[in-house]
């Protein structure tokens, strides 16, 4: 049995306590992280890592992470040491009982493993935030331990599943 079991595709539970961001919000959010940015070079890697992740779309309901507030610009720290980038990703579920918060997980690996191609020495950790789910570290430390990623991702199912959230 895999550590990232298959759920089917759940009717939303609570619907109601969603936060759905405007085009006009997201685009004051932008602007004002814009504003506070001293290191060109962090604000393009961050920049870079917030659009590839921003698309990905939530298992339970038909929104994007961005509308759903679930990551924002402010969330992605990047440190240079050595010849490395270690860039940290802080975003959290669309409720502390998601039972998507795995496959969510996996999706914006994925995702910035592929898309982010341009730098030669990446360290990626993803951290759900601090009380954005019921099992956080459990979460946590299955998707940034790379022996259960890479098996995970030999799930076709599950494979097929986070493709969707990503496309």
């Amino acid at each position: 049995m895999s550590c990232f079991p298959y759920f089917a595709h759940p009717k939303p539970v609570n619907s109601s306590s969603l936060i759905i961001k405007t085009d006009e919000q997201l685009r004051t959010q932008r602007e004002d992280f814009h504003k506070t940015q001293n290191s060109h070079i962090d604000f393009e890697i961050i920049n870079k890592v917030y659009e590839i992740v921003r698309s990905i779309r939530d298992a339970e309901f038909p929104y994007t992470m961005e509308h759903l507030d679930m990551v924002n610009e402010t969330d992605i720290e990047v440190e240079s040491k050595r010849n490395q980038k270690h860039i940290k990703v802080h975003w959290k579920p669309s409720s502390p009982s998601c039972r998507f918060a795995t496959h969510i997980g996996l999706a914006i690996r994925l995702k910035l493993e592929r898309e982010l191609t341009d730098y030669e020495k990446i360290k990626l950790t993803l951290l759900i935030k601090s009380g954005g789910h019921k099992q956080q570290k459990i979460i946590d430390k299955q998707i940034n331990d790379k022996e259960r990623t890479a098996a995970a991702m030999e799930n076709e199912e599950l494979l097929n599943f986070i493709e969707n959230l990503i496309s």
